[in-house]
């Protein structure tokens, strides 16, 4: 068996990919948020429309970034905590924060 981290490397471990049921609260959010533009742009002018668009991607975009920056944050954090249970040392520290006991 191959380890996590080259199962990762290889695409066969996909934290971003995670399932819903089809009746999840995501997934009737989701249809609930579609049904919404739906109207919504139906009520736009074509200058509005385009403005809307590009408030969507503008959103998205800072969606991706905050997404990345917490995926990031909580695998250094998840790997530290695992350092120091298999080290049992308790001074590992995160960023620049320190332990001051």
């Amino acid at each position: 068996m191959s380890s996590i981290i080259e199962q990762l490397y290889l695409g066969n471990v996909r934290p971003d990919s995670f399932l819903y049921s089809d009746d999840s609260s995501l997934n009737e959010a989701i249809k609930h948020k579609g049904k919404c533009m739906e109207e919504l742009t139906a009520k736009l002018d074509v200058t509005a429309k385009e403005l809307f668009n590009n408030y969507c991607n503008a959103q998205a975009d800072v969606d991706d970034i905050t997404q990345y920056g917490t995926f990031t944050y909580a695998l250094k954090l998840g790997a530290l905590l695992m350092v120091e249970i298999l080290t049992g040392n308790d001074t590992i520290f995160f960023g620049s924060e320190s332990n001051n006991k």
